[in-house]
């Protein structure tokens, strides 16, 4: 009976142990089966309440619910940010959906830009962050017109990844391609800059060595690198060149980061069942890791875009497709979207987070009644994440 006993505690122990986070340190282990079945977006079981911001149609407020790239939330502003091969725009809502205006302009000239990465908020100061790749606009959306821009391309080899604004300072991804005796390698370091635009410190983040040809182009949708969760700051960075990182550099894998007094603190690895198989698809690239207070998402490529979500609370986790929109045009290549299901006349779901907050995430969708004339703006749905 004794050992009966102990046989059912060691398996039960080892079941345990088996789905549940781990700790070597102060290195939190997250464990991951990729090989899961595939189910839908469960959005309405992760989140405990949805709020809902219909958005105000005028002449100049009319969106593509298929091209939002980004959406920002205050007490007082909605932002969307619109983004197309053919145009870029910026549409600025009050937090009851009443259109404002629309922020900046496209072109090449002072305060305009031809294409938007992404975009950053000071909510203290309502002061809207743009970057274009090679420079940074900050708005003031308190006063139309009124903006400051910077520069970074100095040495036309720099190119801005990504941006937010977190603990009173602008944080910046920038990348540099160099060569040195060892060959290419891509830079990539995080610059920390004030509300004037100054450069105020910087930390590396890691150089890649590859061959160029070799640079892949990852995206995904929950797309921004840094961001804050509690008092957290967190870092993940993905790899751009496939199995050619430098040995000689000690860059730690499948890996979530904490910036803090300005150096990187591994804080998460991810556990992946089976890595090195997955490690030997060619078309396999680990995207993001994406964690609010609750639950972490790994975004990964393999056969098209996929999501792995697991829950700190309870263990449990959901293994989940990431597919395109229809392929009608262009901009729905460009745009992954997350499935939860279909509605009735077949338009899909787009559900992502709200970029300045972890804890929310968003979907639009646009209500078409049999009388209406015209079609009305979407609707902006915003689900709050359980804690």
């Amino acid at each position: 009976m004794k050992r009966y006993v102990f046989f059912v505690l060691t398996i039960i122990t080892f079941l345990l142990s088996s789905c549940s986070p781990t700790k070597q340190g102060d290195l939190l282990e997250i464990p991951v089966d990729l090989d899961k079945k595939k189910i839908s977006f469960p959005f309405t079981e992760l989140v405990e309440n949805i709020t809902t911001i219909d958005l105000e149609l005028t002449d100049e407020s009319l969106i593509n619910p298929d091209i939002i790239a980004g959406v920002l939330l205050s007490d007082n502003y909605v932002i969307l940010l619109s983004r197309s091969v053919y145009s870029t725009k910026i549409f600025l809502f009050g937090i009851d959906g009443k259109f404002i205006r629309t922020i900046g302009s496209q072109g090449q000239g002072p305060g305009e830009y031809t294409s938007v990465g992404h975009i950053a908020i000071n909510e203290k100061k309502n002061i809207l962050y743009v970057h274009t790749y090679t420079k940074i606009i900050s708005y003031d959306l308190n006063e139309k017109n009124h903006f400051k821009e910077i520069t970074l391309n100095k040495d036309n080899n720099f190119l801005i990844s990504s941006i937010n604004y977190i603990n009173d300072e602008l944080l910046i991804i920038g990348v540099k391609d160099r060569y040195n005796e060892k060959g290419f390698y891509r830079h990539s370091e995080i610059y920390q800059l004030n509300d004037e635009l100054q450069l105020i410190d910087s930390c590396t983040i890691r150089d890649d060595y590859c061959n160029p040809k070799q640079f892949r182009i990852v995206t995904h949708i929950f797309n921004n690198y840094l961001y804050k969760t509690n008092s957290t700051v967190f870092l993940y960075y993905p790899e751009f060149f496939p199995k050619e990182i430098n040995p000689a550099e000690k860059s730690l894998h499948d890996t979530l980061y904490c910036f803090e007094n300005k150096q990187l603190i591994p804080k998460m690895k991810l556990n992946i069942k089976n890595r090195k198989k997955w490690l030997e698809e060619d078309s396999f690239i680990l995207c993001h890791i994406y964690r609010s207070s609750r639950y972490i998402f790994v975004e990964y490529s393999y056969q098209g875009a996929n999501a792995y979500c697991y829950d700190l609370e309870t263990g449990k986790t959901y293994n989940t497709s990431l597919t395109f929109e229809p392929q009608e045009s262009i901009d729905r290549v460009e745009n992954r979207v997350l499935i939860e299901n279909k509605e009735t006349n077949n338009r899909m779901k787009t559900i992502r987070p709200i970029a300045n907050n972890p804890e929310l995430l968003f979907y639009v969708y646009t209500h078409i009644k049999p009388d209406d004339l015209v079609e009305p703006n979407p609707t902006l749905y915003i689900g709050k994440l359980k804690k």
